[in-house]
């Protein structure tokens, strides 16, 4: 009994020295994005996924304008379809402040990152982060996002064009959306946003519709850099 026992301990040990933290993974660099699309799928980073799974659950609760997560618990990260699932260390302590998932493709994304889904912990210095990051990746071509909610907010701010409806139809066809151009909920904090950083032009009546995995309509704007 005393050997199973100290077998136990030995493999529980092994399987906590082994899991990997940020600063285990390729480029890893304090402030700058660390690609954790393997290490979410390893079954040894346990803690990695659940760090992960809390950042989206709390963000996409703080926002529901957001839609929802796609993950009901840490394990199914391990199942997750992105490419270009990134994430932020921000304390240099390896665990991730911050993350932007999506996927990269040459042909269906014109060698930039779909977006599809962010968030923070939700400390100040990494909302501040957040922001700051999500312009740059949009301004810089290096992703397009779709987005409601606070990320809708903070690219109206900075004062960014979404893409009309016929730009949308013609560089991503799939999934349908229905251009509804003004926000089709007058009273929502979408809509007002949409008024108050258009300052009275319609720059921002470009909100499109779609279903989100059958459960029901998602209402956003497109932000990105046009390809060619």
């Amino acid at each position: 009994m005393r050997l199973l026992r100290n077998y136990i301990r030995k493999v529980l040990l092994e399987n906590v020295v082994s899991q990997q933290d940020l600063r285990d993974l390729p480029g890893y660099q304090i402030g700058k994005a660390v690609d954790i699309s393997k290490a979410l799928k390893d079954p040894r980073n346990v803690m990695l996924r659940q760090v992960v799974f809390d950042i989206i659950e709390s963000s996409y609760a703080a926002d529901p304008l957001e839609g929802a997560s796609f993950y009901d618990s840490p394990d199914d990260l391990m199942e997750h379809h992105m490419n270009a699932f990134h994430a932020y260390d921000l304390t240099g302590e390896g665990v991730p402040n911050v993350i932007f998932s999506g996927w990269k493709s040459r042909k269906s994304s014109y060698n930039m990152i779909k977006a599809v889904q962010s968030g923070t912990d939700g400390s100040p210095e990494s909302i501040a982060f957040y922001k700051k990051e999500l312009v740059r990746r949009t301004v810089d071509g290096e992703a397009f996002h779709e987005v409601s909610g606070a990320p809708a907010a903070i690219l109206m701010k900075a004062g960014l064009t979404p893409w009309d409806g016929e730009t949308i139809r013609k560089y991503f066809p799939r999934p349908k959306r229905t251009h509804f151009g003004k926000h089709p909920d007058p009273t929502s904090r979408d809509a007002r946003n949409a008024e108050k950083y258009g300052r009275g032009t319609g720059k921002y009546d470009q909100w499109q519709g779609r279903s989100l995995m059958g459960e029901g309509e998602i209402v956003k704007l497109f932000f990105g850099k046009i390809p060619g």
